[in-house]
């Protein structure tokens, strides 16, 4: 079962990494973000970034229909979700490794560790974010 903790609260013990995420937009239109990933018993850490993709042709698209603050943010959300579930060596959730995910997004923060908002706009890219493709494709 996930676990979350929100402002204040501590982390999680023994993660097997910590991932950073952050986006933002311009008022021009365009957004980008990313994920930065450190591991507590190794110097070696990772990181992807890049735009908000906005087209659903794109393997990288997380939903988003427009490249804004909050998409951005859900984007780096989903991808690193997404990479967590990609090193899962087991569907049963007393299996899973902990993972810590900071975020500066209140509205992240909000919507996933404490949800205490309920999605008004955006509803089908939080909804995969709830449940990524991954796992939706392993359930059917």
């Amino acid at each position: 079962m996930a676990m979350t903790s929100g402002p204040g609260n501590p982390l999680l013990d023994g993660p097997i990494a910590f991932l950073f995420t952050n986006g933002s937009a311009l008022p021009n239109g365009t957004a980008d973000g990313g994920v930065h990933i450190t591991y507590p018993d190794r110097t070696e850490t990772k990181g992807f970034w890049g735009p908000v993709v906005t087209s659903a042709r794109s393997p990288n698209w997380a939903d988003a229909f427009a490249a804004t603050s909050n998409t951005g943010e859900l984007s780096d959300m989903h991808h690193a979700l997404d990479w967590i579930n990609t090193r899962r060596t087991s569907p049963s959730p007393v299996v899973c490794p902990r993972y810590n995910i900071a975020s500066d997004s209140n509205y992240c923060v909000k919507m996933f560790a404490i949800r205490s908002i309920k999605p008004v706009g955006k509803k089908r890219m939080i909804a995969r974010i709830y449940c990524p493709p991954r796992q939706r494709k392993a359930d059917k």
